[in-house]
């Protein structure tokens, strides 16, 4: 095994497994505080997921899983007409 696999994140709430595998392995779900706040306000101005990435420099997946952590934790996310779109143009 490479030693790309040779440490493994254990949760506490994660369930024990015999065989696991990693989803999402070759993104980056770290978000430093701007990148959040650049976020947020992008998101309230009614932004789409797409112009977010790409003004964050970021693949639209991990912006969605930044979406989903603020949302989970009530953070600034409100419901949009147009959802992950963003505005109409």
């Amino acid at each position: 095994m490479g030693a790309r696999n040779q440490a493994i994140i254990n949760p506490l709430n994660a369930k024990s497994r015999r065989k696991i595998h990693l989803a999402c392995e070759e993104m980056d779900f770290t978000w430093c505080d701007d990148e959040v706040k650049k976020f947020e306000d992008m998101w309230l101005q009614g932004e789409g997921i797409g112009e977010i990435a790409g003004e964050l420099e970021r693949d639209p997946d991990e912006v969605l899983i930044l979406l989903i952590d603020r949302a989970r934790n009530n953070k600034l996310i409100i419901k949009r007409p147009n959802g992950l779109m963003g505005l109409p143009i």
